[in-house]
């Protein structure tokens, strides 16, 4: 039998430079990466945190020195420019409706009252005959705005002529816009 060497001091083993080693310097790096990038972003929240409180100071200095009369007498005056506003757009335009009349009112009838809604004219007046009165009808049934003349009242006047009232209905455009 052939004899054994027994010594009391361990034989040094050599270390393999295999794969388990690049392994362990794999882990070793990506570790390194990991405790970097952990501390990075410690820094990072304590600027942001830092950031926050400078804006937060800063948000409460300028909410102390806004003028809240200012700001009141601003939100009146856009509810009065939105009821102006509102206002402006169910305006009736009645200049329109005065030209109509001027530019479709034959010349020998005079007219001596008038009055108006949305919707109508009323119109009293007088001409020399019942042939102007009736050009003066078609006149008006002609014009594009006009949707209805209606003839009221028709009489001879004490002083010479025909006394008449109509009615005309009219499209908005003519009193609108």
């Amino acid at each position: 039998m052939p004899e054994k060497k027994i010594t009391l001091v361990p034989k040094k083993e050599k270390f393999r430079k295999g794969p388990s080693k690049i392994l362990i310097q794999i882990g070793m790096a990506i570790l390194i990466i990991v405790i970097l990038g952990l501390l990075g972003i410690k820094i990072y929240q304590r600027i942001l945190i830092s950031n926050f409180s400078s804006l937060t100071s800063t948000l409460k200095s300028l909410i102390e020195q806004r003028d809240k009369k200012l700001e009141k007498e601003i939100l009146i005056a856009g509810q009065k420019l939105s009821n102006i506003d509102i206002l402006l757009m169910r305006h009736v335009y009645s200049s329109k409706l005065f030209n109509f009349l001027e530019e479709n009112t034959h010349p020998q009838v005079s007219l001596s009252g008038f009055s108006s809604n949305m919707k109508t004219i009323s119109l009293s007046g007088r001409t020399v005959s019942f042939e102007i009165l009736s050009k003066q009808i078609t006149i008006f049934s002609l014009h594009s705005q006009v949707s209805k003349v209606i003839l009221n009242n028709v009489s001879f006047s004490p002083q010479g002529g025909v006394d008449f009232s109509l009615t005309i209905n009219i499209k908005p455009p003519l009193i609108k816009d």
